[in-house]
């Protein structure tokens, strides 16, 4: 049996932002990806999910660019 295989989407991929039109757009796309190709790949025992964080801490990030 094939391993499942993941995708990385976000928060935007449901809702909108002003100013992150394209990431949002890019982000529902990752899920709709994930979707069609499950879909597709069925037959195949293959399982594609698109993983939708929650908010991340991203403090060690902004530390390395002070």
């Amino acid at each position: 049996m094939p391993d499942p295989s993941i995708l990385v989407s976000s928060i935007p991929a449901f809702m909108s932002f002003p100013g992150y039109t394209t990431y949002s757009a890019t982000k529902a796309a990752v899920r709709s990806f994930a979707r069609t190709w499950t879909a597709a790949l069925r037959d195949r025992g293959t399982d594609i999910a698109a993983n939708v964080r929650n908010r991340t801490d991203r403090s060690s990030a902004k530390r390395a660019t002070e």
